[in-house]
Parts: C-alpha cells; structure tokens; sequence
C-alpha cells in the first residue's frame, strides 16, 4: 500500500486507475477529427493513454505481489521482484508523463490562439 498525501493507493487502486486509462484511451481513437495535425495529436494522446494503462497494471501486479508476500527468506526473494517491477513501472509512467507533455507543447505551437483564448 502507497500513501501520498493522505490517500491510499493499492494494488486495486492501481488496477482501477489503468481499466480507466484505457476506456479513455479507447474514447480519444473514436474522436473522428478531419485536421492532419489534430488526428497526429489523437494518435499520440491516445498511444500514450494505451501505455499509461498497460504500465499502471503491471505496477498494480507488483503492489499485489508485495501485499500477498509472506515473510520468509522466499518472500524477501518475492517482494524484492515486485518492488524491483514497481520502480521499473515508475520510470515507465515518468517517460510517457514527459511524452504526454511533448503533445501538449506541440499541440500549442499547432493551434496558439486556441489554447490560449479564455
């Protein structure tokens, strides 16, 4: 169990997080759009959406693999795997966080005085 801010994030948590990721995702490739950079920005947006999802439930298997670890000389073995899992997962999530943020900025030099408009 991860505690940040006050909340409790688990391996369900985790789990839930990254079935809805993935409906989004799912929602951002229906969009029908006709612009050429708009349909890049939904491919991109909606690839990192996918992938966001699929690291977030192999992070929520390594929470449940530390949650249900005994404590035994096996599983320390265990719960190293799934901490080792978890920081590879947190890299992952940095990574495509940064890609994220990439489309942002390009979606912004593409359509300025959309984004900028109150």
């Amino acid at each position: 169990m991860i505690s940040i801010k006050g909340k409790t994030y688990n391996a369900a948590t985790t789990k839930q997080l990254a079935t809805e990721l993935n409906t989004i995702a799912d929602n951002i490739d229906s969009l029908r759009l006709s612009s050429g950079r708009l349909k890049q920005a939904q491919a991109g947006f909606a690839q990192v959406f996918h992938d966001l999802s699929k690291v977030l439930a192999e992070m929520g298997q390594a929470f449940e693999a530390g949650e249900k670890t005994q404590i035994t000389p096996e599983g320390r073995t265990e719960l190293l795997k799934a901490i080792d899992q978890a920081n590879q997962s947190g890299q992952s999530v940095t990574e495509l966080t940064q890609r994220a943020n990439q489309l942002v900025d390009e979606m912004a030099k593409a359509c300025p005085s959309k984004l900028t408009q109150d």
